[in-house]
Parts: structure tokens; sequence; C-alpha cells
């Protein structure tokens, strides 16, 4: 009797587990969000929004097909924003997501690189190695938000918050139209941006804002606001992936030769390290792609960090790997043969460090 009472313990115990670790499908229904009454309101205010950034928005199909790379991921950011909701629907919104919105304007105002760093910096400082700032964020997040669950949020809208919002609303709206820069800049980005977090303010009000502050945020991986750091970072890291490179193909047997920081002899073949080949619009869909899974996942703080350290060197090791390969099939099958590796390997690439992000997050606690 004993032993079968055991037995029937251990059944629920296992039960129990299974019931805990099983990941949860997503409750998301498109009909309840259509009756919703902010929905229309919302099509007709994100029509306006169109209309007033369509020089943004034309010009982004150019930017992600351009030959330079830097924005190719940009087709599927809509996507993955859309997924970033629906992914979350179930789950009780981050107030934390106001820190994006926050280092935007920052990035926008100062188009400073550095800046926006430091920034960035700091928030994870404070909240990674001071518990009280991070036990405040979270009771704020609880007031903040008292439901469970996004999907429990109710669209709230009054004629004070419509005329307030409204009026705030014309500040990146004005700034967008009379703009002297070029259309496609940070700047109109930016605007752009923060244009779509008060459409949501001016619909549903604040609370659903900053529950949509990260996949709105997130938009911006697709939008033009990478100039600066293009600017900044390309020549050095040029110069470091071709020193991955050259290591590799050292341990691979290959006696490279440097003739310069960015241009390595490789048996007959010259292999020069190009801008595109610099390694930053690897490093740009990387950031994009580790936002995304740090977004779902669901992971502790530590976790969610190791996730972000691992993205520069990352990029230089499968950057440098590639120009490597490169190299190497150009010394053994000729130019032609190397320039044809060289056109789809940046493909493989990503698809290779999608799966190895994939697989830390993994290790990392991810159960979807």
């Amino acid at each position: 009797m004993a032993e079968k009472e055991l037995s029937l313990e251990m059944v629920g115990a296992e039960a129990t587990v299974d019931k805990v670790e099983k990941p949860q499908a997503s409750s998301f229904d498109l009909q309840k969000v259509m009756a919703s009454p902010a929905f229309w309101p919302g099509v007709i205010i994100a029509l306006g929004i169109g209309l007033v950034f369509w020089p943004l928005i034309q010009g982004l199909p150019e930017l992600w097909l351009s030959k330079d790379g830097y924005y190719s991921h940009g087709f599927l950011v809509p996507l993955i924003a859309g997924f970033i909701v629906y992914k979350n629907w179930d789950r009780k919104p981050n107030i934390s997501g106001l820190m994006i919105p926050a280092i935007a304007g920052i990035y926008a105002v100062t188009r400073s690189v550095e800046i926006l760093g430091m920034v960035a910096l700091g928030f994870v400082a404070l909240y990674t190695l001071i518990p009280p700032f991070r036990r405040a964020l979270g009771a704020l997040n609880d007031k903040v938000f008292p439901e469970a669950r996004l999907q429990d949020l109710k669209p709230k809208f009054n004629i004070g918050t419509f005329l307030l919002v409204g009026l705030l609303m014309l500040v990146p709206m004005f700034a967008a139209l009379v703009s002297t820069a070029t259309p496609i800049d940070a700047f109109m980005s930016a605007s752009f941006v923060a244009s779509a977090l008060l459409a949501i303010w001016l619909v549903a009000g604040f609370r659903w804002m900053l529950a949509l502050a990260w996949p709105v945020t997130y938009l911006a991986f697709g939008l033009p606001v990478f100039g600066m750091a293009i600017e900044i970072y390309t020549n050095p890291l040029q110069a470091l992936s071709t020193t991955v490179a050259e290591l590799i193909l050292k341990v691979t047997g290959f006696d490279p030769y440097p003739l310069n920081a960015t241009e390595v002899l490789v048996g007959s073949f010259h292999l020069n390290v190009g801008v595109p080949c610099s390694g930053l619009r690897l490093l740009f869909a990387l950031t994009a792609f580790t936002t995304l899974f740090v977004l779902i996942a669901n992971l502790r703080w530590w976790a969610n960090l190791i996730m972000m350290a691992i993205i520069v060197p990352l990029a230089l090791v499968i950057n440098g790997l590639r120009i490597a390969l490169i190299g190497m099939v150009g010394a053994l099958k000729g130019d032609d043969a190397a320039m044809t590796f060289h056109d789809w390997s940046g493909y493989i690439t990503l698809v290779v460090c999608f799966l190895i992000l994939f697989k830390f997050a993994r290790l990392l606690g991810w159960k979807d």
C-alpha cells in the first residue's frame, strides 16, 4: 500500500513538473482586438502618421535592398515587432520598456553614439548592480500594471488626454515635415517612433503606450538610425575582422601575408576586406535578433546580460570566419569562386548566428 501511494505521489510530481514547464500558447484574439473601441481610431491615426512620414516609409524598401546591407534585416523587423506583441500577450507588461524610447530620444537630439552608450550602460548598471533600484522598478511596474497580463489592459479615452497628446504629437510630426535634412535619416526615424508611441497613448491610454514601448521602438532596427555608428565604427571593425580572419587562416595552415590593415594575400589570392565586409551590418542584425530573444524568452536579468554581452564577440568571430573562408576558397578555387561564395556567405552567416543565439537562449532557460 505504501509503495502504491509513493508511486502515485511520483506520478503526481511528474505531472506537476510537466504542467509547469509546458509552454503556454498565446491567447491572442484578433477579432477581440478589432472589436476594441480603440481599433478604428487607431487605424485612422496610423494612416495619418503614414501620410506625414511617407517620405521615410517609401524609401525603406530601397534602404533594405541597398548593396551595403546594413539594413538587409529590415524586411523582418515589422513582422518581429508584431510577433513580440503576440508572444507577450499573456504576460505582464514591463515598464523598463521606457528605456528604449528614452535612449532613442537622446540619440535623436545628440546624434552621439558615445552618449547613447553611456545612458544604456548606466541603466544596465543600476538595474543589475543595485538591487534596491531593481526592486523599486518592479514595485513601480506593479502599480502601473495591476492587471496580470497585457490582454487585460482596457483602452481608455477621454477628451483631456486627446487634446494633450494631440498637441504633443504635433511636435515630432511638425519636426518631420520641416526637417531640412534628407528624409531618410535618424532624426525623422526617431520622430516616427515617437509619433507611433504618442498615437497609442492618444487612442488607448498611457498604460498601453508603456506596455507597447518595446515592440514599437523595435521598429527602429528597420529604420535609418545607424548613420553615426556606421561612420564611427566601420574602419575599426574592418581592421578587427581582418585580424580575426588572419588568425583563422594561420591556424588552418594557409599562411596569410598581410599587406595592410585590411588586405591579406592568401596564396595567390588577394583578399581585400572592404567596407561592406567590416562586420557592422552583421552586428546590427545580431543586435536586432538578440533583442528579439530577450523580449520573448522571459529570461532572468543576468541571462539577458549574457545574451547582450555575446553580440560583439560573436559578430567578430563569425565575420572573421566568413572572411577567412572567402580567402580559402579564393586560394583553392580562384577569384570567381571566391566572389560567388562572398555573395552568398552573408546570408549563411546570418542563419548561423541566429541558430547560435537561439541555442544560447535555450541554455539560459528559454522554455518556449
